[in-house]
C-alpha cells in the first residue's frame, strides 16, 4: 500500500477519529464542570490564581512575595471547596488580610513561570469572550487535558493496544476523580497527564529511531519546568530505557559478562535514559538557582512538616500504587466520580501486577510492567527526600504528584484486556456508562 492508500485506510481514519474525540470529550467535561464549582480548589488554586494574574505584569512570582488583589478577591468571593461554607467577602479583600494563610504571602514561587505563562496565553480567547480570568484558566485545563488523553492515545496504539480499548481507557481516566481536581481548576497538576505520555511517546519513537532525542530531551526540559514532580515520568521511563538496554545486549552477545556490560554501557537506550535524567536535574537546578538569586529573603513555612523517618518512607512506598494516582483524596466527590476511582484504581493495579505475570519474559509488556511497579513504589520516598534536600521541609506525597506516570498504569491496563477477546467491546461500554453517569450526576 502507497503512502495516499495508508493515509486513506479506514483504521487510519477510525484512530484519527478517536483521537480527536477524545480531546473533545476532554474539553467538554471541564467545560461542563467548571460552573459548577464556584469555589477555589483546596489544592493551592489561590496561590495560582495569584501567579496567573501575574504573568502579564511581572511574569514570576518571587519567593516571599505577598499575593495580589485578584487572587485575594477571588479568595473572598468564592472561598475554598470541601472546607465548608466561608464568609464571602468580595470587595473588601484587603480589610482582612491578615487572615489569610502564611501571613498572605505566596507559596507558588517554587514554580518556573512555564505552565502559569502557557495557561495565561491559552485563556485570552476565553477573557475576550468574558469569563473572569479564574474561569478561563480552568476552561484550560481541558485543553490540557485533551492533550494528554490524545497523546495517550497514541502511545497506547503504538505499543499494540486495539484502538477500541485505548478509546475507552482514555474515557474512563477523563471522568476519574484526580483528573477533576488536576484540570477543573488552576492547577499545576493539570499539565501532569500529557507530561508522562509525551515523554513516554518521545521516548518510544526515539528508541524506535523515528524521532530524534532532541526533542525528548525538549519534553523533558519543559515538563520539569512545569512541574518538578513530573520526574517521576522521566525516572519511570529511564528504568524502562535501561531495562531494554540491558535485554537488547544480552540478545546481542554471548561474551562474558564483563563485555556485556560494556555493551549495555554504550546501549544507545542506556545513553538516552542517562541524559533524559541529566537534563531533567539540571533544569530543575537552574531554576533553583534563579528562584534564589530572586528571592524576597522571606518565605513562609509551609507547616506541613513531618518525620523523615525509616517508617514514613516505607508507607510513601505505597503512596501511588494504592490509589494509581487518581485518589480520592480530597472528599466531596460525587458518588460517580467516587465509583469512577475504585474503578480505574483496580483495572490499573490489575493491569500491572497481570502483565508482570502474564508477559512473556523479556517482552516490552513485562518490562514496562515491572518498571511501573518498581517505580510506583520507590517514587514517592525519593521525592520526599528530594523535596527536603531542595526546600529544606519534609513533606508527605500527596498521590495527584504521581499523575504523570498514569498513562503507564492504563497502558499495563490496555496491554492485559487486549489479551481478551471482549476486552475492548466491554471496557467501552463501560466507559461510555461512566461518561454519560458523570454528566447526569452533576
Amino acid at each position: 500500500m502507497n503512502g495516499l492508500g495508508r493515509l486513506l485506510a479506514p483504521s487510519r481514519w477510525w484512530r484519527v477519529l478517536a483521537a480527536l474525540s477524545l480531546a473533545a470529550i476532554s474539553f467538554g467535561v471541564i467545560a461542563h464542570t467548571v460552573p459548577q464549582n464556584h469555589e477555589l480548589s483546596p489544592l493551592d488554586e489561590y496561590v495560582y490564581v495569584d501567579y496567573l494574574a501575574k504573568v502579564p505584569t511581572q511574569f514570576v512570582v518571587r519567593q516571599g512575595e505577598t499575593t495580589g488583589e485578584v487572587a485575594r478577591d477571588a479568595l473572598a468571593c468564592r472561598g475554598i471547596a470541601v472546607l465548608g461554607p466561608g464568609e464571602y467577602r468580595c470587595g473588601l479583600n484587603t480589610a482582612w488580610a491578615d487572615g489569610y494563610t502564611e501571613d498572605g504571602k505566596t507559596t507558588a514561587d517554587i514554580y518556573t513561570p512555564a505552565y502559569f505563562a502557557i495557561t495565561w496565553v491559552a485563556a485570552q480567547p476565553f477573557v475576550w469572550a468574558g469569563v473572569d480570568l479564574v474561569d478561563a484558566g480552568r476552561l484550560v485545563g481541558g485543553l490540557w487535558l485533551g492533550l494528554g488523553t490524545v497523546l495517550m492515545f497514541l502511545l497506547m496504539t503504538r505499543l499494540r493496544v486495539p484502538p477500541l480499548l485505548a478509546w475507552a481507557l482514555g474515557v474512563i481516566v477523563i471522568v476519574s476523580p484526580g483528573i477533576f481536581w488536576a484540570n477543573a481548576f488552576v492547577s499545576t497538576d493539570a499539565p501532569s497527564l500529557a507530561a508522562g505520555a509525551g515523554i513516554g511517546l518521545l521516548a518510544l519513537l526515539a528508541y524506535q529511531r523515528r524521532a530524534s532525542p532532541v526533542w525528548l530531551g525538549l519534553a523533558v526540559v519543559l515538563a520539569i519546568a512545569i512541574k518538578f514532580q513530573n520526574i517521576i515520568a522521566v525516572g519511570l521511563v529511564a528504568i524502562v530505557l535501561t531495562a531494554i538496554a540491558i535485554r537488547d545486549a544480552r540478545a546481542r552477545s554471548t561474551a562474558t559478562n564483563k563485555r556485556m556490560l560494556a555493551a549495555v554501557a554504550r546501549d544507545r537506550s542506556l545513553v538516552i535514559a542517562t541524559v533524559m535524567v541529566v537534563v531533567a536535574l539540571a533544569t530543575q537546578v537552574v531554576w533553583m538557582v534563579i528562584r534564589s538569586s530572586i528571592s524576597l529573603n522571606s518565605a513562609p513555612d509551609l507547616n506541613v512538616e513531618v518525620p523523615l523517618s525509616k517508617t514514613g518512607l516505607l508507607m510513601e512506598s505505597f503512596n501511588f500504587l494504592r490509589q494509581t494516582p487518581l485518589g480520592v483524596e480530597q472528599g466531596g466527590e460525587t458518588p460517580v466520580k467516587t465509583v469512577v476511582g475504585m474503578t480505574l484504581v483496580m483495572l490499573t493495579i490489575v493491569g500491572v501486577v497481570g502483565m508482570v505475570f502474564a508477559g512473556r519474559r523479556g517482552s516490552t509488556e513485562s518490562l514496562v510492567a515491572g518498571s511501573v511497579l518498581l517505580a510506583s513504589t520507590a517514587a514517592a520516598p525519593v521525592l520526599a527526600i528530594a523535596l527536603n534536600v531542595a526546600l529544606g521541609e519534609t513533606l508527605q506525597i500527596p498521590p495527584r504528584y504521581g499523575l504523570s506516570i498514569l498513562p503507564a498504569f492504563v497502558l499495563c491496563a490496555g496491554w492485559l484486556f487486549s489479551l481478551k477477546r471482549w476486552g475492548p467491546a466491554a471496557m467501552a461500554v463501560l466507559a461510555v456508562v461512566l461518561l454519560v453517569a458523570s454528566f447526569l450526576s452533576r
